[in-house]
């Protein structure tokens, strides 16, 4: 179970994660991923541990980026460009929640 994973937290912490999740069939189903993100990223800095409850599909969130252009909350992206007969590369930097622009603007 989660809390397991977690025994050298606070209690008050594990029980927190708990609150995102639920058990079906002896499996845990986190119900509010956002929320429960939220709640890691909001006490990782003092229990860095929880970090490691959040593994990010990078290929996942490459694609969501590209067709979306919406960059979710707490993620950073970086985008090269290079104008052609320039030897100038651009770098833009995005923090989310943001939407990148499709003109490259």
């Amino acid at each position: 179970m989660l809390a397991d994973e977690f025994g050298d937290l606070p209690e008050e912490i594990r029980r927190g994660l708990l609150a995102f999740t639920r058990e079906v069939d002896g499996n845990v189903e986190v119900v509010d991923m956002m929320g429960m993100v939220t709640f890691i990223l909001g006490h990782a800095d003092r229990y860095p541990p929880l970090l490691d409850a959040i593994k990010v599909n990078e290929e996942a969130l490459t694609k969501h980026v590209e067709e979306t252009g919406h960059i979710p909350p707490g993620v950073k992206a970086i985008r090269t460009r290079t104008a052609p007969g320039s030897n100038v590369t651009r770098l833009d930097i995005f923090h989310g929640p943001a939407t990148v622009p499709k003109d490259g603007g």
